[in-house]
Order: structure tokens, then sequence, then C-alpha cells
């Protein structure tokens, strides 16, 4: 039986991501989250030093979307606990989002590959078609984890700075939420990351049917307005 070297490639490419956050998942569980003081005393050895090094790992994470920044994401709240960690998560993050609609929207499609790749930005592309106000609320919230990759696609869109913002800032809200009452309820911090990775997949699920619904009550209210 020959193995299609295409398919292969598509099948390294979703496991390594996933075997890495396994490894790093369990090492985070042996280490910090089973020894809190060895932790704090690591901590107060650097101060707000290791904020500083979180800012600049997940800004990398975010703005070269191909990365990933979920790993960054686990340490920080394994360092400071699942309602510390989200908070300072949210209010590094949002403004990254921020940044790559703007380096979108002044620079265009050549500057964006430069940084994403032309893989990278082919995935923004998927997100572009049909974008606008609607859509990104219900990609915020049901698929935020791809939200370095929309926040650039809605850059090269007609939707203004402001708007993002708002949704930005206000769509966050429930997954960060959600987040936090994962970490803090789960038996332990392994079984949180596996629900943070099955989650996203969940409501994925939920938005296809959510989005469809949303396309029919759009055009009933205003058959002459812009397929979403």
């Amino acid at each position: 039986m020959k193995i299609n070297k295409k398919n292969l490639k598509t099948l390294f490419t979703l496991l390594i991501p996933l075997i890495i956050t396994i490894f790093l998942t369990l090492f985070l569980q042996n280490t910090i989250i089973n020894n809190p003081e060895l932790l704090q005393k690591w901590l107060r050895s650097f101060g707000v030093l290791s904020i500083f090094i979180y800012i600049i790992v997940q800004s990398i994470t975010i703005i070269i979307a191909p990365i990933g920044g979920l790993s960054a994401a686990l340490a920080i709240i394994a360092i400071f606990g699942p309602l510390w960690g989200n908070i300072i998560i949210y209010f590094v993050t949002l403004p990254l989002y921020v940044i790559n609609f703007l380096l979108a929207r002044k620079f265009g499609r050549p500057f964006v590959k430069r940084i994403i790749g032309e893989k990278g930005l082919a995935t923004a592309d998927k997100y572009t078609q049909k974008l606008n106000i609607s859509v990104l609320i219900f990609l915020k919230i049901f698929m935020g984890g791809y939200f370095d990759y929309i926040s650039y696609a809605a850059g090269f869109t007609k939707i203004d700075l402001k708007s993002f913002i708002i949704v930005n800032l206000l769509g966050a809200i429930p997954g960060t939420i959600l987040t936090y009452f994962i970490f803090k309820y789960a038996p332990n911090f392994s079984t949180a990351v596996v629900l943070m990775l099955v989650i996203p997949f969940i409501l994925g699920i939920i938005y296809v049917p959510l989005h469809k619904k949303l396309k029919k009550y759009l055009k009933k209210e205003n058959p002459l307005s812009r397929e979403i």
C-alpha cells in the first residue's frame, strides 16, 4: 500500500504540534503544578521579568501566526494560575491582534506574506472571503484560537479599526471565562489541556449551523445585503 506523501505531510503537520503540547503539559504538570513552592521562589528571583518574557514570546507567536501561541499560554497559566494567567493572556493578546490588523491594513498582502509566509497568507485569505462584522463576531467567539490569522484577514477588508477593536475586546471575554473555569475546576492540568484542545473543535462544529442560520436571517431581513 502506497502512502500519499501529501497526506503524510498533512498528518505530521497536525501531529507534531499535538505531541509538543502533550510533552509540554506533562512537563508543566510534573514541575510547576506539583511544586508551587519552588515556582514561587523561582519567580521571586525574576520579579516581573517573567511577564515580560511571556509578552515577547506571545508577541512573536501571534504576529508570526504559523508558530502558534498555545505553549506560551499554557506556561503562563501554569505559572500564575487560572485567574491571573487568563487575565495576563487577555490583556497581552488583544493589542497584538490589533497590531496584526494594522499591519495588514497599512502594508497589504505582500508585507504580510513576508511575515507569515505563503501558506499563512493562504489561511488568512480563507477568512478574508465573506468577512464582515457579523462573521468577525462569530469567529472571535467560536474560533478565537485562529484569531491571529483572522486579525490579518480583517485588515484586508473594509472593517474599520474601531469596530475591530470592540469585537476583539468583547468577543474574547467568553473564551477567557471558559478557559478560567476549565483550568480552575479540571481534576488536573493535563485534563484541562485536553479539554482546551477538544472544545475548539466542538465550537467549530457549533459554529457551522449558527453561521448558516445567520446568513438566512440577514438575507430575509435584507435580500440585497452582501453575503457573509
